[in-house]
This record gives structure tokens, sequence and C-alpha cells, in this order.
């Protein structure tokens, strides 16, 4: 009796916690929207237009619109637009320079972004590729290109960097060169335990960093040491296919800035969150609108590795 009599409290309880709310939301308004990512002595390269509603997105159309680039509180460049596009100027930024885009349009607020250029370029200690056979957990043997990185003599505060690697690849006895499209690394190692919190907080540590980025966040001034796998679609050595004979590889790495390390991890978020889920956010540092302008700092590496003759 007491069991009934609890289930009926329960249920009772359940019954007053009910409450019917009207959703009367709907599309978010459209907002300005501005991309830049900048290099000192590189060239400004902005993407701008508008947000559109699913049921518009082909409208690419801006009214009485304008997009204007001040460069140390200087306006360098002032002009009229009507669509969304990618401007490519001829006007140079060099270290430390505060540059600020504002794109101005016929019934929107006015959306701007600005950027302290970074000058600060740490590269990598050493950086060299490895390629070498693996047994898979179906004990399959697996031919795989890594990555091996390292860092040291870097600050004290957190620094955020992104590796990039672009590779050919001859292949067969034609020596057939393809290119090898890098589209994301997994970390195998590093040195220092703990620097990877989870996934989310680090996408590092995801089994598919599409975005290829990290910090060195936990491990300041000491000497960092990684080692990721080189996750490439069209690289995947089959038993009918030519084997990979020699890699050309130009590793750039990038000294990026906060803003831009906010924005890629907001973008590995969404990759790894079903939208079923929770809604997707995406980091954005312009003022009345989407988008970032921020800011990275490259250095390059060249790697040949010569696999036939090894």
């Amino acid at each position: 009796m007491k069991k009934v009599y609890l289930l009926i409290v329960m249920s009772l309880i359940m019954t007053a916690c009910e409450k019917e709310i009207d959703f009367t939301g709907g599309y978010p308004e459209d907002k300005l929207y501005i991309y830049g990512f900048l290099e000192a002595d590189s060239c400004v390269s902005v993407q701008y237009g508008k947000t559109n509603k699913p049921n518009s997105w082909n409208d690419k159309k801006l009214d009485n619109a304008s997009i204007s680039i001040m460069v140390n509180g200087k306006e360098v460049l002032s002009k009229q637009v009507v669509n969304s596009d990618i401007l490519k100027t001829d006007i140079k930024v060099q270290d430390n320079d505060i540059v600020e885009v504002k794109l101005k349009a016929s019934g929107f607020e006015t959306a701007s972004g600005s950027v302290k250029v970074n000058d600060k370029a740490y590269k990598p200690y050493s950086c060299k590729l490895e390629y070498k056979a693996d047994t898979t957990d179906g004990n399959i043997i697996t031919e795989r290109l890594y990555l091996n990185l390292s860092l040291k003599g870097l600050p004290s505060e957190e620094t955020f960097f992104r590796v990039m690697p672009y590779m050919e690849g001859i292949f067969g006895n034609d020596s057939h060169y393809s290119t090898l499209e890098c589209h994301s690394f997994q970390l195998v190692n590093e040195n220092i335990s703990g620097v990877f919190s989870s996934s989310l907080n680090n996408p590092s540590n995801s089994l598919n960093n599409k975005y290829m980025f990290f910090s060195n966040k936990l491990f300041g001034n000491n000497e960092y040491r990684m080692k990721v796998i080189i996750y490439e679609h069209t690289f995947s050595l089959g038993y009918n296919e030519h084997r990979l004979k020699k890699v050309s590889a130009k590793i750039v790495f990038s000294n990026i800035d906060k803003d831009y390390y906010l924005f890629l991890q907001s973008l590995q978020r969404s990759d790894q969150i079903s939208s079923l889920f929770s809604p997707n956010y995406v980091y954005s540092n312009i003022e009345n609108g989407y988008g970032v302008v921020t800011s990275a700092k490259n250095t390059s590496e060249y790697i040949i590795l010569d696999i036939e003759n090894k």
C-alpha cells in the first residue's frame, strides 16, 4: 500500500510540473558577415555578404552597400559593392598594424571587425615525416604517413598553432605525381600528460581534427613533442593500388591569434555535436554581424621523404 501511495504522490508532482509553452519564434534576423584572415607582408583580402533564411539562400544582392578598410586609424579603401563576394586588395599590412573592416548595407546595422596583425612566429625545433606500415585492429597491414613535431622555447602564456601540410607523392612505376590532400590528423602521442583535457576543449585530441590546430596550454616553456597520423582520403593504399614512392611536403606552421583559435574550435564543436541535440554556435568577433577578422603568422618547412630508397 505504501508503494501505491508513493506512486500516486509522484504522479501528482509530475502533473503539477507540466506546462504548455507556445513557441512563437522564427528564424533569426539576417545580418551582415565579414571573414578576414590577415598576415603580415600580405595583401588584405576579405569575404563579405549577408546571411539568408533557408528559403532565400540564393539572394546575394546587397542594396546601397559599401565596404571600407582602415589601417592604424586611417581609411585606405572605400568601395561600393552590390553582391556577396571576396574583396582582394593590393593593401599590404605589417606586424602590429591594426586593421578594421566595416560593411554597410541598406536595411542592416553596420558590421565591423578589427585585429592587430600577429608579429610572433615560433618555428618548430624539428619537423619530419615518417612512413611506416602498421598493423590495425583487424590485423590488417596499413601504410601510414606520420608527422613529428618538436617545439621548445615557447612563452609561458597560452599560444595557439595550426599545422597545414601540403603534399605531393609519386606513385607506381610511371613516376606519376598525385596531390596528397591532407584533410585531418589524429594525435598519436605527446610527451606532456594532461595537455589535451578533452576533444571539445582542445580538439587536437579528437579522432578527426579537421582544422589541424592546437595550443601549448599546460606545457609552457617546456619542450613539447607530438606525433600525428596524417589522414588523407586519396592516400589509402589498398591491395590493388600503386605503392607510394616519394613524398614532397610543404608544412605550413601558423601562429594564430586567440580569435582564430576560438573560431576553429567552434567549427570543430559543430562537426562533433549533432545538430539534432543542440544548436551549433560558431564563434564571431564581428560587431553587429557574423564572422571573424583574425590574424596569423606563418613559417614553412620543406621535406622530401624518399620511401623507395630507404
